[in-house]
Formats: structure tokens, sequence, C-alpha cells
């Protein structure tokens, strides 16, 4: 979990005591992708080569959801094949 992701977590729990919200999403913990960019943290795609590059901003969704009131508390991973586009469509697709 985010080191960030805590300290949000009690200015959020500090704001609702004093009968304020964030945002429709207020406190909502939020997992994102990680081929979304989060400031401070790595976005490798799956790719080992991008395992030392750190994020210096956050994507575009990132920031909405934190205007809204979320908490970006963990990332996931992805396969490596998320990169791979093919044209090959199997002959038994029902497409």
């Amino acid at each position: 979990m985010f080191e960030e992701a805590q300290k949000r977590a009690e200015y959020l729990d500090n704001l609702r005591a004093q009968g304020q919200l964030a945002g429709p999403l207020h406190g909502l913990p939020i997992s994102i992708k990680d081929n979304f960019h989060y400031k401070g943290t790595q976005a490798i795609i799956g790719m080992f080569s991008f395992m030392d590059e750190v994020s210096s901003e956050s994507s575009p969704l990132v920031e909405i959801l934190l205007k809204l009131g979320a908490v970006i508390y963990v990332k996931t991973n992805v396969p490596q094949t998320m990169m791979v586009s093919s044209p090959w469509i199997p002959s038994d697709s029902i497409f």
C-alpha cells in the first residue's frame, strides 16, 4: 500500500469529521493498473526495461480520481503481453 494513501485517508477522515466532503468519491479506495502514472511510483507496464523509472507526474485519470476524493492505495500489475497487437483472429472465433 502506498504511504500517501494512509496520509490521504487520515486527511479525508478529518475533513469528514468537520462535516465536509472532498467529492463524490470521498474516501473510496481505488486500485489503478500499472500502466497509469502515479507521481513517485513506477509505471513499468509489464516491461522489465522500465523497472527503474519513477513517474514525475500523475496521469490525467489519476488526477481526476483524486479531485473527486478517491484514495489511490495500490497498483495492480499488467501482463507483458498487454503491449502485443495481433491482426490474427482464430478461425473458430464468434466474431
